[in-house]
């Protein structure tokens, strides 16, 4: 209140009941003290505040000494402690600027990132070469098979109908023949035979593809793709995959880019992939191909892919169609570079669509 006043000194009494001095009064009652002296220095100026609990009559000339010695000593401090502070922060900042600055121009490889599928390196796709209806699904993913076994076997109602009338063909053209030869009719009877021979030939074009319908495993190996068992009756269309065989556990990648991503992507890069279901554990790959664009049948979609060779010396562990996150090591920029690229290609573009800037 003296500050606010633009006063520095009050002399309160405990006798004293104004209005203005009623609360040092009492203050003074409390502490059973007569009378109180506060100094307090002038509001633009730091300093300390004197109080004096039951003056002497002296304590005018002792108040001036002690605060004369206060500022003095908290001129003092103040100067040696904030200037010392202040060097030491100048020095601190320098050396932090300076030590950023260098974290921020050190090259260091350009981390590129990627969505990644697993797909075997070689594989041998098992169909059927006509339409037909799956009767039984003898396999599932995950199991082995040998060079000839039934992988699946099919129905064709159009076919075994079709067998049954060239056979009641061939029934008809003997009857025919054997008429014409009762009947010394040589000419007809040579045409009936001919006819026979052709339908046989046909006969046995069906038996052979009736006996396609049971398909078999062209090579050894792991079956990575199968239809589902649940599918019996189902329609399967000519050149459908009913399964899908892995001779040797070799896979590769199908990798998914950002389009500001894409641009540093080159064959023989190398680079991890780490796969969901599979932790603690990534498997290094190598890109064999360039960045491509792949267009979606169904919804129009663009992508840019590239593939990949998983190189890692055990792949026993992995499976078709396993999703991961890869990650590839670019050529080395500056960090500061590396980490704003993102920013600096929206920024790019932006100056490009909105005021033709090219950089």
């Amino acid at each position: 209140r003296l500050r606010d006043a633009g006063e520095t000194r009050l002399l309160s009494r405990a006798d004293d009941l104004e209005e203005d001095g009623l609360d040092a009064a009492l203050v003074l009652s409390s502490v059973g003290h007569e009378a109180m002296i506060i100094d307090v220095p002038p509001r633009a100026e730091a300093g300390i505040a004197i109080a004096l609990f039951g003056p002497s009559r002296d304590a005018e000339g002792k108040i001036a000494g002690l605060r004369d010695l206060a500022h003095l000593a908290l001129r003092r401090r103040t100067g040696q402690t904030s200037g010392g502070a202040r060097r030491l922060r100048r020095a601190a900042a320098l050396a932090a600027g300076l030590a950023l600055v260098a974290w921020l121009a050190w090259p260091v490889p350009r981390v590129v990132t990627a969505t990644g599928l697993s797909r075997p390196a070689e594989a041998v796709s098992v169909a059927l070469h006509f339409d037909a209806f799956l009767e039984e699904m003898a396999v599932s993913v995950g199991d082995r098979v040998e060079e000839g076994e039934i992988i699946a076997t099919f129905a064709s109602p159009s076919l075994e109908e079709r067998r049954a009338e060239v056979a009641l063909d061939i029934m008809v053209e003997e009857v025919a023949a054997q008429s014409a030869l009762a009947q010394n009719d040589y000419g007809a009877f040579v045409l009936s035979e001919q006819r026979i021979s052709a339908q046989r030939r046909r006969l046995d074009n069906l038996d052979a593809r009736l006996e396609g319908l049971t398909l078999r495993a062209p090579v050894s190996g792991q079956v990575v793709a199968a239809k589902s068992a649940g599918r019996i009756g189902a329609f399967v269309p000519a050149g459908e995959e009913v399964a899908l065989l892995q001779s040797e556990p070799r896979f590769e990648l199908t990798l998914d880019f950002l389009r500001v991503d894409a641009p540093l992507v080159a064959p023989g890069l190398a680079g991890e992939v780490f796969f969901r279901g599979i932790s603690g554990e990534s498997f290094p790959f190598t890109i064999t191909t360039p960045v491509m664009v792949e267009r979606d049948p169904q919804t129009g979609e663009e992508r840019l892919t590239a593939r990949a060779m998983i190189v890692a010396e055990d792949q026993g562990r992995l499976l078709t169609g396993l999703s991961g996150y890869g990650r590839i090591l670019s050529d080395p920029a500056p960090r500061a570079l590396n980490l704003a690229r993102y920013a600096i290609e929206y920024v790019r573009v932006k100056a490009w669509s909105y005021l033709g800037l090219r950089w």
